[in-house]
């Protein structure tokens, strides 16, 4: 549990030494794939005693999580990333977990599995406006055929943002919502390409920044 478990060594490390394999001349994406699957192996065979601890959502396994999902869709192995999310979904059933699962399986092109994700982070945190995890939705739905849908809740994610931006007193937040906004702006503009007048009627174009 030490090393693979909630803020184990092996979590806090990994980066560390995917450098020094990287450095010595390993493939990134490939050492990552080889190193995470050791961390799932000592998790799949632990006790169950300690079993929610190391598929915790800060273990080795959830801080590496999106780096391993990264490196298997750079290697065409999409198919692996869903089985994991399988395997993870009962232990994350959370609003971290709900981001993390859904936007794993947009990315690797599966909308089935990352919409239901999605829909309860939408549902389950206020917050959800400011997160990228929302365009992707929007985007899902655009796709099917759920255009008014689309549009009502990037319109909601931008005028959520705006507010939240001009409440916020620090600069560093601003910033990072400021970019969440250019975000559901832009994949916005992307989904409706002649929608930036309803945006500049709404006063949501330009944004506060």
């Amino acid at each position: 549990v030490e090393l693979v478990g909630n803020h184990g060594l092996l979590a806090l490390d990994f980066e560390k030494y995917i450098n020094a394999l990287v450095e010595s001349g390993s493939n990134r994406s490939d050492s990552i794939i080889r190193v995470y699957g050791c961390f799932l192996q000592l998790a799949v065979e632990s006790d169950q005693s300690i079993r929610d601890e190391v598929f915790d959502s800060f273990s080795a396994l959830g801080g590496n999580f999106d780096a391993y999902v990264d490196a298997l869709i750079s290697r065409g192995r999409s198919k692996e990333v869903l089985e994991l999310i399988a395997l993870l979904a009962p232990h994350w059933d959370h609003n971290l977990g709900y981001c993390k699962l859904g936007s794993a399986a947009f990315r690797a092109g599966d909308i089935k599995v990352a919409e239901p994700f999605l829909v309860k982070l939408w549902n389950g945190i206020e917050g959800s406006s400011f997160s990228a995890e929302m365009s992707m939705l929007a985007e899902i739905w655009y796709n099917r055929d759920k255009q008014n849908a689309a549009s009502d809740l990037l319109i909601d994610c931008l005028r959520k943002t705006v507010a939240e931006i001009q409440e916020t007193k620090f600069i560093s937040d601003r910033q990072m919502l400021a970019d969440q906004f250019h975000l559901h702006r832009s994949t916005y503009l992307r989904l409706f390409p002649d929608g930036e007048s309803d945006l500049t009627e709404q006063g949501l174009l330009d944004g506060p920044c």
